[in-house]
């Protein structure tokens, strides 16, 4: 008896201790955490209209407490030769109607524009972080609206009367460089698309620390996870010089809907020769959401606690009741390894041999991991491009077959108009539940469907496909990789 006491004393400390270590680190993490919402509430989706019926799309975001200027890249609001568009319209959350604009101002050095609504949008700004707090590592969000979101509503986009919501993604700061012009960037390897330009770039204290800009335009080499972000000091310097008043990390966290009394008076016509910064403290701060998060960090704790303990009594109490009763807690005949785990599509090399997929031989669909209904569950078929046009898109497959070309009436993956190289209908791909495999089928295209080693395709006979292999169309440009991603 009093063995089975100092057993359950030594259990219980050991508990307490490992609680103790496993969530204060946890509290102290969690509340550096940003509030989507919140970050969304500042963004919004900008469009543009050009003549000839041609539509640009790209993000921005408030910069100001009157809800009235929003911050964009200059290539979002003119075509490729730096010509304005006609009409400008921007997209606010929660809100049914878009908002009229105009150009303030463009920047060609640092690709930024500000907008200027034709009314107040009534959304809080967004609260700038100087650069010089920005480390390498350190974790970032980008926020916006990019082109993949549109695949949703399965539609012509120029016809869709409101955006999807935005969309998070994060990543950390990689690096950081110059452009031949002198401005000042950050590398990230937060996933990004066409339609994320202009979109702010928010640390883990949802300031802003960048605006998003480019990725690499470049074909024949895999450039996933790179992305360029204009750094936070060269957006403020710009609306200093346009005497914009904005929040920087200096300036208290504001409420969604602040009280008018809380505002810079702004109405004052002598106030545009003032500088932009001077008066952003005025207001006092406010308290933050984090200490909320912390207390209930620990209450979650000790809650946990709680049953933890009441659980290890109660097996304490069972095990004195059949103390001569065999152990069959463990099994030495249940395997508990992972070797027949499915892979996930990560591991891509960037070496001489980049597109050499690590683990894809050690774990093929044959593995026994088929025979486990409840891992077959747990999966999902996607189609993965891996370079080309779709690079670090993925496309979910169900039932009915995915079919890839350039006539956007009948194919799900649809290639630009002008890429002639990929036929009207080049190619479809399923996926067949009982094997676990993909069937892969050339729809008699011109310039062919390729396997990963080369081969080429007979049109309209069937490949099958397992997990992790690949497949090319028309020549190495636009490589495809299938996978069973875990869900």
């Amino acid at each position: 008896m009093l063995r089975i006491k100092k057993n359950l004393v030594a259990i219980l400390l050991g508990f307490v201790f490992s609680l103790i270590f496993v969530t204060v680190p946890y509290v102290e993490t969690a509340q550096a955490e940003p509030d989507a919402n919140q970050m969304r509430q500042s963004v919004v989706h900008v469009r543009t209209y050009f003549v000839n019926d041609r539509v640009g799309y790209g993000s921005g975001f408030i910069v100001d407490r009157e809800g009235q200027y929003v911050v964009t890249n200059r290539h979002a609001v003119t075509d490729e030769d730096g010509v304005r568009g006609y009409d400008f319209y921007v997209y606010v959350k929660d809100q049914d109607e878009p908002i009229q604009a105009h150009i303030l101002s463009l920047s060609p050095e640092k690709d930024l524009a500000i907008l200027e609504l034709t009314k107040k949008s009534g959304k809080v700004p967004v609260r700038f972080a100087s650069s010089d707090n920005v480390k390498d590592g350190q974790a970032v969000y980008a926020v916006g609206y990019p082109f993949p979101a549109y695949i949703e509503k399965m539609t012509n986009i120029a016809q869709i009367k409101h955006p999807p919501e935005s969309k998070i993604t994060r990543g950390v700061i990689s690096g950081r460089n110059k452009d031949d012009k002198g401005t000042n960037h950050y590398q990230t390897d937060a996933a990004v698309n066409f339609g994320n330009s202009g979109g702010p770039l928010f640390n883990e204290a949802g300031a802003v620390v960048g605006v998003i800009r480019a990725k690499p335009n470049v074909k024949k080499i895999e450039s996933e996870g790179i992305a360029w972000a204009i750094q936070s000091d060269e957006v403020m310097q710009y609306l200093d010089r346009n005497n914009i008043k904005y929040d920087n990390e200096d300036t208290a966290v504001k409420p969604l809907n602040p009280p008018e009394t809380s505002t810079n008076a702004t109405n004052d016509p002598n106030e545009k020769n003032t500088p932009a910064k001077e008066n952003i403290n005025a207001n006092p701060p406010v308290s933050t959401p984090q200490a909320q998060d912390k207390t209930l960090l620990i209450v979650i704790g000790v809650i946990s606690m709680i049953v933890l303990i009441s659980v290890v009594a109660i097996m304490m109490v069972q095990s004195k009741k059949k103390a001569a009763v065999p152990s069959s807690a463990t099994n030495p005949g249940v395997n508990h390894g992972t070797g027949g785990s499915i892979p996930n599509g990560k591991g891509i090399g960037l070496g001489p041999q980049g597109l050499e997929r690590k683990g894809a031989q050690e774990n093929p669909v044959t593995q026994p991991i088929a025979t486990n209904p409840e891992n077959s569950r747990s999966t999902k078929p996607i189609l993965r491009g891996l370079v080309g046009t779709f690079i670090g898109r993925t496309f979910e497959m169900d039932k009915e077959p995915l079919t890839v070309g350039r006539d956007s009436r009948v194919c799900q993956v649809i290639f630009p108009p002008d890429q002639t190289n990929i036929g009207r209908v080049h190619c479809s791909i399923r996926y067949e539940e009982p094997s676990r495999t993909f069937i892969l089928e050339d729809c008699s295209s011109t310039n062919g469907t390729y396997l990963f080693n080369g081969d080429r395709i007979s049109p309209k006979q069937p490949v099958r496909l397992k997990s992790g292999d690949r497949f090319y169309l028309a020549d190495r440009e636009n490589i495809f990789e299938v996978l069973l991603e875990k869900g």
